[in-house]
């Protein structure tokens, strides 16, 4: 029997096993007293802790992102080591990552989506294709989606505003202050769009620029809300709406640069992301009608295809590498890959079970990011964890105790807490570090 011991966040793995009640591991749990409880939820916290009969506040200011998280980690290793269990520290990366944008020489950025208030607001750049990021700290501003134009000037969008730096991050500017913008695109360092939402409440809003920025021109062509914008030349581009809104279109195209829009006829009535090759040949992935499908165009958006439907999930993101590969990733881990823009495809084994949302590429790795997982492939087929450096980084403190049969027994607790006010105040004897001493005294 094999006895694993997982701490924070392993019940987002639990799914890959099957799980069957068993009355002996039931008996051991249910033996631990709760005076043991009690004393070993007075020694998790690593603090001084308060009174825990009649209180419901036993250990405070040990939120998930707090000092205190990561010295209960270690106190957790020893206790597990000392009762005879092997102990591995997993590094969980505690971020939702939302937009990447990786150059061809393989250097870009990438954004995340706080799991909490309590943590700062970053970016992280790689210089490797997405084989490690640094977090660079973004001090005031929330970087929700970013385009990168050379190795230290991106653009982005925070809090519907359009923010710049040429400086890799240390600088911001707010260059178009609307809090309406959902996304930004560059087509070069002077010439740009974004998305969002117009000054009247049917109205989609198309801003461009001919300047870096300095200036901008307003448009309001079409009902509806676009949020999706992708520009292959100073000419031709697309706007799409993700929101499920049956009143208004969710697909247009230009082909003289934003003077005139033509609607399209989507065939997805989701659109989750799109991706274009050329003023041609692109991609579109959502759902509706179906679980999840990929559609091609070869005339620019006028007519579409199945490329492929019936996905195991649904997907999130697209990207187009050359002119000839395809990614797209999506729900449960789910990788998708086509050799030959869309005429096939591949699924891929990535390894997690995790929400993947976006995907980018260089000339030698792939990178897809999601859900507390940074991975990226050199081939395609072999996918690995990317070096993550972050200041939020927790850890999952598993232990295995080597039994004599085939037999695999999971007990797991998380060892964070939370609450509105978690500087003074974590109910963290009940949530969860009564869990965590039951697993640890099941151990025992």
């Amino acid at each position: 029997m094999v006895l694993s011991l997982v701490g924070f966040m392993a019940a987002l793995y639990a799914g890959q096993v099957e799980i069957e009640y068993d009355p002996q591991i039931a008996e051991i749990i249910t033996s631990v007293s709760q005076d043991t409880l009690v004393s070993t939820i007075s020694q998790l916290s690593g603090e001084e802790p308060v009174t825990i009969e009649g209180e419901p506040d036993s250990i405070p200011c040990r939120y998930a992102y707090s000092p205190g998280c990561g010295r209960a980690a270690l106190w957790l290793a020893e206790q597990l080591e000392n009762r005879g269990v092997s102990v591995e520290l997993q590094p969980i990366i505690p971020v939702s990552f939302r937009d990447v944008d990786i150059l061809q020489n393989g250097k870009g950025w990438s954004c995340r989506s706080p799991f909490s208030d309590l943590q700062g607001q970053y970016l992280y750049k790689t210089t490797d294709g997405g084989r490690s990021w640094q977090c660079v700290d973004t001090d005031s501003f929330s970087v929700e989606r970013l385009d990168a134009i050379s190795d230290n000037a991106l653009w982005g969008v925070s809090a519907g505003r359009i923010i710049a730096t040429s400086d890799g991050g240390q600088n911001w500017q707010v260059m178009y202050d609307r809090d309406s913008i959902k996304e930004v695109t560059a087509v070069d360092d002077q010439h740009g769009w974004a998305v969002g939402r117009g000054s009247q409440d049917d109205a989609g809003l198309v801003v461009s620029t001919t300047d870096g920025w300095e200036t901008w021109v307003e448009r309001t062509p079409f009902l509806g809300f676009p949020d999706i914008v992708e520009f292959v030349s100073l000419t031709h581009g697309w706007v799409a709406s993700t929101a499920n809104d049956y009143r208004y279109n969710n697909l247009w195209r230009t082909q003289d640069g934003g003077l005139s829009w033509d609607t399209l006829t989507s065939p997805l009535e989701v659109i989750r992301a799109m991706s274009f090759v050329d003023s041609t040949t692109g991609f579109l992935v959502g759902y509706f009608p179906g679980p999840g499908a990929v559609y091609k165009t070869s005339d620019g958006g006028i007519n579409w295809e199945v490329s492929i439907d019936n996905l195991p999930s649904q997907p999130s993101g697209i990207c187009t590498i050359g002119p000839d590969t395809v990614y797209v990733v999506g729900g449960y881990g789910f990788i998708l890959f086509s050799p030959d823009c869309g005429t096939t495809w591949q699924e891929k084994e990535s390894g997690t079970i995790v929400h993947l949302n976006v995907v980018d590429g260089s000339a030698g790795t792939v990178s897809v990011l999601g859900y507390t997982r940074a991975l990226y492939s050199e081939d395609g087929d072999n996918w690995q964890q990317a070096q993550v450096e972050t200041p939020d980084t927790v850890w999952n403190a598993v232990g295995t105790y080597q039994g004599e049969t085939d037999n695999k027994v999971l007990i797991t607790a998380h060892y964070d807490t939370i609450s509105e006010d978690p500087m003074n105040y974590t109910p963290g004897a009940d949530d969860n570090a009564s869990g965590v001493s039951a697993v640890l005294e099941s151990a025992r």
